[in-house]
């Protein structure tokens, strides 16, 4: 059984642009994010400087280091708190990597100075060491006796990358590299704000700033709508009181006026002004039309069903929602079937795939790969591309660390079979 490790060096180093540092702690938050969910090594290992850190991010990362799935080894000096059970010069044993056969694939941590000595792997050869963990500067004599010294490279500095090592059975080390600044021309088509009541610290000029790092050409922002016109008890509600009446319903908020008002000091050029469209249970906007005469990209999304349907009946009132968005002007569907598949658990019905690939084709309409909270279709994305649907790329970002992060959406998009130019499927609103 092979090992997986996922090396970070530099969390903030001295080299870190002003721009990364405003957000060192967010991009942790990604990585921790993309380990336990997509990466799923069997340890993590941070090594390099974390010096341009503030305080407060240092106590963030901390905090957020607990939420690892697999340990986490941390040779930073710069990061108190951390979980450290490995120090310097120890070999990574069977106690910190679970499943590991020490005696077939030692693996050593080098965190002892600038310089590998020729003796020092000498040693690990001896051991059967195949791989040795090293410090982002450190300097390694020539050595080519089965011994591989892995640096990975600075995650603080552009491309933005961290490396992911697999060791086989066999000793045979391959090393691949995850980053994080995105091919140009992308557009992030799904992100929400502070006036969210599901956003964990969205906020809209950070969100911009955090295009501007990982290279997007645009982001749009597109709020609940049902979060505009409902108060927070009401849209989470039982009873679901937006999609049984939607606008007719009297006792209802407006604040659409003040979502409005985010976009007075932003720059304009590098965002559109959207929302995501609930519908009622009639398959009607819930969004008067002055405010829909406003939008720039409108994202429609089913966020409720019935519940006391049966299923062949649940199946006929999404296809009824569904259909209701597409002719209604929308740009984008939000999320195809994650009201069947919360977090990829639940059957969607494929029966649907091939009529609603129809509709959005008519109606020029763009399908949503989004990972957040749902696993996507490769049989119906790959359904779409075929009939020359166009896709959009959606975070559906309600925390920070989500703007722009498409890297599982991009491995998902080859997974399915893609291998052409993104720029020939890719939804564009120009």
């Amino acid at each position: 059984m092979s090992i997986k490790i996922a090396l970070l060096a530099d969390l903030c180093g001295k080299n870190a642009e002003a721009l990364y540092r405003e957000f060192a702690e967010i991009v942790f938050l990604r990585t921790l994010h993309y380990l336990n969910s997509q990466i799923q090594p069997d340890a993590v290992v941070l090594t390099g400087s974390a010096e341009k850190l503030t305080e407060k991010q240092l106590a963030a990362v901390r905090e957020a280091s607990a939420e690892f799935k697999m340990p986490f080894l941390s040779m930073t000096p710069g990061i108190k708190g951390l979980p450290s059970p490995v120090e310097c010069g120890e070999f990574l044993l069977s106690d910190h990597i679970k499943d590991c056969n020490c005696a077939r694939k030692p693996i050593y941590l080098h965190n002892g100075g600038e310089t590998i000595s020729s003796d020092t792997l000498a040693v690990l050869e001896t051991h059967h060491c195949p791989l040795c963990i090293a410090e982002p500067e450190c300097n390694v004599p020539s050595f080519d006796r089965g011994v591989l010294v892995v640096h990975a490279p600075p995650l603080c500095e552009p491309p933005y990358r961290f490396a992911v090592i697999e060791v086989a059975d066999s000793g045979e080390v391959t090393v691949q590299y995850e980053q994080y600044r995105l091919p140009p021309g992308l557009m992030d088509s799904h992100v929400h704000t502070q006036m969210a009541y599901c956003s964990e610290n969205m906020d809209l000029i950070s969100s911009l700033r955090l295009a501007k790092l990982w290279g997007l050409e645009k982001i749009a922002f597109t709020e609940h709508s049902g979060h505009l016109y409902f108060k927070r008890e009401q849209y989470w509600g039982e009873n679901k009181i937006w999609y049984q009446e939607g606008l007719d319903c009297a006792d209802r908020t407006v604040r659409t006026e003040e979502y409005l008002e985010l976009f007075a000091e932003v720059e304009r050029e590098s965002c559109y002004l959207g929302m995501e469209l609930d519908v009622d249970r009639r398959g009607r906007f819930v969004a008067t039309q002055d405010i829909l005469n406003r939008l720039e990209l409108k994202v429609g999304a089913v966020h409720a069903l019935s519940e006391e349907s049966a299923p062949e009946t649940k199946d006929g009132q999404f296809f009824f929602v569904v259909k209701s968005l597409i002719e209604s002007g929308i740009d984008i569907l939000a999320h195809p079937f994650r009201i069947y598949s919360w977090d990829g658990v639940g059957e969607k019905p494929v029966g649907l795939f091939e009529p609603i690939v129809e509709l959005l084709k008519k109606h020029n309409v763009a399908a949503e790969v989004n990972f957040h909270h749902n696993r996507p279709d490769p049989v119906f994305t790959k359904m779409c591309i075929d009939a020359g649907v166009k896709i959009a790329l959606g975070s559906d970002a309600h925390n920070l660390y989500e703007v722009g992060f498409f890297q599982p959406h991009l491995k998902f998009l080859r997974e399915a079979g893609y291998t052409g130019e993104l720029k020939d499927i890719l939804f564009r609103k120009d």
